[in-house]
């Protein structure tokens, strides 16, 4: 792919002068009753924790098993108890938002996925370019979108365009004093060739060094490293949906910490919903 890339930035209104809490959801694959009412729990529940708290979601991709603008529908509607509690929502999209069953790609599959994003998640109008950049006090949250260029099954690619403009964009965030997270889709470690990143070397090198957190998805498996690539914490997402957790990322003296949320039973309702007040 041509060109060039350069980053968009957004201000995100969240009080405090230390990075807020981040929560990290990923492949919630709406497509049915199931994955929507947990979908539902896992928004309500954040929403009520966090809701006096500075804090921001980051979706991580995959957010609908499939292009259809009645699933687009839902999905905002899914979005508004976060909204009512002063809760940022911000997202990049996964191959399963851009092409019929996460597998064939279309131009107006792109558009649709690009326009909820603009109008839903915060981002930039579709028309400017990945990767996104937000600003919340001392953090810098990039995020990049990994369908660039021509994809065969579920792999995917930044492109050279985006990954200039995502080293940029570190060394810019960097230069500031902030702490930096970077989030994809595609998970930059998986070698299966049907679901790798195929630029992932590429990114992970410019990373080194650069990057404080890096989060993805995709692969619908959970894990965490730390020190690895010259990356401080590197987290990797399940099925939201599927496995009815988020991970909670906090900065806590010099450092990122984080825990799962596991929503049991003893967690679901009753409790205050969000969306009611």
């Amino acid at each position: 792919m041509g060109g060039t890339m350069t980053s968009s930035t957004l201000r995100l209104a969240l009080p405090g002068d230390s990075p807020p809490n981040v929560i990290h959801l990923s492949d919630l694959h709406l497509r049915d009753a199931t994955t929507l009412r947990n979908a539902q729990r896992l928004v309500d529940h954040i929403a009520w924790r966090f809701r006096n708290t500075p804090t921001l979601v980051v979706l991580t991709g995959d957010i609908i098993d499939t292009p259809d603008p009645g699933l687009w529908t839902q999905a905002e509607t899914l979005l508004r108890p976060l909204r009512a509690a002063n809760i940022p929502v911000v997202a990049c999209p996964g191959n399963h938002d851009v092409a019929w069953m996460g597998l064939v790609g279309r131009e107006r599959y792109r558009t649709m996925a690009l326009q909820w994003l603009a109008q839903s998640a915060g981002a930039p109008p579709p028309e400017l370019s990945w990767p996104r950049v937000y600003r919340a006090a001392s953090l810098s949250l990039i995020l990049c979108d990994s369908n660039q260029g021509h994809n065969k099954l579920a792999t995917g690619q930044l492109g050279y365009p985006q990954r200039m403009a995502l080293a940029l964009a570190c060394q810019s965030a960097s230069e500031r004093g902030d702490q930096v997270i970077v989030a994809l889709h595609h998970h930059p470690m998986s070698d299966d060739p049907s679901l790798r990143l195929k630029d992932a070397d590429a990114l992970l090198h410019l990373l080194s060094s650069r990057c404080d957190v890096l989060l993805c998805g995709h692969l619908h498996q959970a894990a965490a490293w730390s020190e690895v690539w010259g990356i401080r914490r590197v987290y990797a997402a399940d099925a939201s949906t599927r496995s009815l957790r988020y991970r909670h990322l906090w900065y806590d003296a010099g450092r990122w910490l984080s825990s799962w949320v596991h929503l049991n039973q003893a967690l679901l309702p009753p409790y205050p919903s969000a969306s009611s007040s």
